[in-house]
Formats: C-alpha cells, sequence, structure tokens
C-alpha cells in the first residue's frame, strides 16, 4: 500500500507552507494576543485560498477538497499557531454545505472573498444553550444541534469586551462586588460564551468598595448573561436582546470603575 501524497497533495502543502511563513510571522501571532486570539486580516488572506469553503463540494462554490487535503492544511497551521479558527472553520462550511437551502446564503457568506467567521458548537444545545464553541469569542457564525434539528445562529462582528483569552484560558475582569456564589456563575457562563478550558475571573473582593453593586440592584438578566456581554458575544445569549444591565451601574461608586478597572487589568495581562 503507497501511503505517500500524491503530486498535488505535495503541491498543497506546500503552497499553505509558504502561505503562512509569509502571512503569518511570530508578530502576528503575538499581536493577535490582543485581538481574542484572532487576526481578521490573516483570515482574509485564507479566504483568498479557498477559505472555509474549500472543502465543500464545488457543486455548491466550494473547493472540493478532501479531509486528507484539509487535514494537510491543518498541519501547516497548527505548526505556525496561526490565529484564525481554521479548523472550526472548515468544518462549519462542510456542514453548511451539506445543509438544506436555508443553509445556503449563511454558506455563500463563507465562500465570499471576506469570509464570515464560523465556528462549530461540538455538543448539542441544552436548554437552549450552546456550552462550548471553540472559536466562538470571534465568530459570526455558529452552527451546532438542537436535539436533532441543525440551527445557525448569525451576528455582526463581536466586539471585544472585558476577557482576553490566554492560550485555552479566559480571564474576564469583573469591576464589581465579587463573592464566590457569583463568580462560580460567571465562570459557568464564561465557558459556555468562550469554549475555554480554563476560566478565571478578576474582581474585587465582596465589601472592598462599599457595595458597589449590591445583589438586590443586580437585574437577572444582566446576572444570567454575565458571561456573554464580558465576552462581547451578548447576542449569544438566550434571553438576548431582552438584557438590562442598567441597574448595575446604580451604586455608590459611579460607572468610571468599570472602564479604570478593566484598564488596568488589561495592562496587567499585557505585562504577563
Amino acid at each position: 500500500m503507497d501511503l505517500s501524497l500524491s503530486e498535488e497533495q505535495e503541491q498543497l502543502v506546500g503552497s499553505f507552507r509558504a502561505f503562512f511563513a509569509k502571512e503569518c510571522p511570530p508578530a502576528v501571532v503575538r499581536a493577535s494576543e490582543q485581538t481574542n486570539g484572532f487576526d481578521r486580516e490573516l483570515w482574509d488572506a485564507f479566504g483568498t485560498l479557498g477559505g472555509p469553503a474549500m472543502g465543500a463540494d464545488p457543486t455548491v462554490g466550494g473547493g472540493g477538497a478532501t479531509l486528507l487535503d484539509l487535514e494537510l492544511v491543518a498541519e501547516q497551521f497548527g505548526a505556525v499557531l496561526a490565529p484564525i479558527p481554521l479548523v472550526e472553520g472548515l468544518v462549519a462550511g462542510r456542514v453548511l454545505a451539506a445543509g438544506d437551502a436555508s443553509a445556503r446564503p449563511v454558506f455563500d457568506r463563507l465562500a465570499d472573498e471576506h469570509p464570515a467567521v464560523a465556528a462549530v458548537a461540538l455538543h448539542p444545545a441544552r436548554d437552549g444553550l450552546a456550552r462550548l464553541v471553540p472559536a466562538g469569542g470571534v465568530a459570526t457564525v455558529v452552527v451546532g444541534l438542537d436535539g436533532d434539528e441543525l440551527v445557525i445562529v448569525e451576528s455582526e462582528a463581536p466586539a471585544r469586551g472585558s476577557m482576553r483569552n490566554l492560550g485555552d484560558g479566559a480571564i474576564a475582569v469583573v469591576p464589581t462586588e465579587l463573592d464566590p456564589q457569583i463568580g462560580f456563575g460567571y465562570r459557568e457562563q464564561l465557558e459556555a460564551a468562550t469554549g475555554a478550558q480554563h476560566t478565571f475571573i478578576a474582581g474585587l473582593g465582596n465589601d472592598e468598595i462599599g457595595y458597589q453593586v449590591p445583589f438586590a440592584k443586580w437585574d437577572n438578566s444582566c446576572h444570567a448573561c454575565a458571561g456573554y456581554i464580558l465576552a462581547g458575544i451578548p447576542q449569544f445569549c438566550p434571553l438576548y436582546p431582552n438584557i438590562d444591565c442598567n441597574t448595575v451601574f446604580e451604586n455608590n461608586v459611579g460607572q468610571q470603575v468599570d472602564p479604570g478597572v478593566s484598564q488596568a487589568f488589561d495592562q496587567a495581562v499585557d505585562d504577563l
């Protein structure tokens, strides 16, 4: 049995090796620490080579690459730690290409010159919530299952919230009163929103600045969606758009505390 690569596959490997060597030097990887581990220019450049649609059926506009072809591309992607959700996008592209007519417009956006950023929920939703979505913090399209039904969630480009990715961990700043009960809830929501294996919350100790946000003033919708808000993707919370965080700022310290603590947090992470 001949397991060597074909001439076409050797060319594919060579093309993507050269692509990542040119477009993704170490400086690009380091800079992505400031943008949730994602580089939009690199993603668009990947789109010129077929992007997330390259493994889809050519009859619907895909590139027709085989699974082995995609694995070879993924090897080159992993070798440089490229800050794009390549594997997630390739999987989402194949799923959408195989979907019904309602999925076609979304697939077309993945096949665009400036492709949408796609991710896949790894497990079926529970109570309408997908709890593990790698690259969910930067995705504008998320594909998953709700029971036996394929669901597609779209949003505008997520804004960066008070959350930072460090490897497979996510750290969020909560510039408010923070006790263990609230903190554990935030970590669960942050894990659901980002798919991070390890979650950390940085916040003020209970009573540290005189009940900045008393629990009685905390609106339940804001509390339930806290992880999504912190990750900058509130639109993925099941309660969206009915989220009221106005009461969070009705406190005895003032709204200026939020940006002040958040900026200090960002600086501390940058200095690590």
